[in-house]
């Protein structure tokens, strides 16, 4: 940062940490010759990016990162919390079943928005899914079916009324 940052309101300098931070991530993407989706820079913008985002010293950028991460895991974690405390305890497990894919639906899409479409994410992703997609299908059948064989088997009968 420059000299006259103590000239700066705290506002102000957190601002432009944001600044560098953005554009030092930009220039990660850029780099590699690719662009991140829905953000399309031109050249001249480009090199704008380069000249704010270079000096950034990487132990201050992997700070940078942490905190990101924490702050995110803090707000995933009270989004759980909230998701979980929304339906009372004895709401039905297909319910619970149900939510819980709702909330994966929205975290996946989020992801595929954000995470460039030739990342080995996406890679991993391709080839992992659908190996996996069965033994999600079947384990939550037999889920259902336990919890259904639970109930027969707990609820009284009609010879014992």
């Amino acid at each position: 940062m420059s000299d006259n940052s103590g000239s700066r309101s705290g506002l102000e300098r957190w601002l432009a940490l944001l600044v560098r931070y953005w554009a030092f991530n930009m220039n990660l993407i850029h780099d590699q010759g690719t662009n991140w989706p829905g953000f399309g820079y031109t050249p001249d913008e480009k090199s704008q990016l380069q000249s704010i985002g270079r000096p950034v010293p990487g132990i201050e950028y992997l700070v940078w990162i942490a905190v990101t991460v924490v702050l995110f895991l803090l707000i995933l974690a009270v989004v759980v919390i909230l998701g979980m405390n929304t339906l009372p305890p004895q709401a039905s497990a297909a319910l619970q079943i149900t939510r819980v894919a709702l909330v994966a639906v929205v975290l996946l899409t989020a992801l595929w928005i954000v995470v460039p479409g030739d990342s080995k994410l996406w890679t991993i992703g391709q080839r992992v899914l659908p190996l996996l997609s069965p033994a999600v299908a079947a384990l939550t059948t037999a889920y259902y079916f336990s919890t259904r064989l639970k109930r027969a088997r707990s609820a009284p009968s009609d010879s014992e009324r």
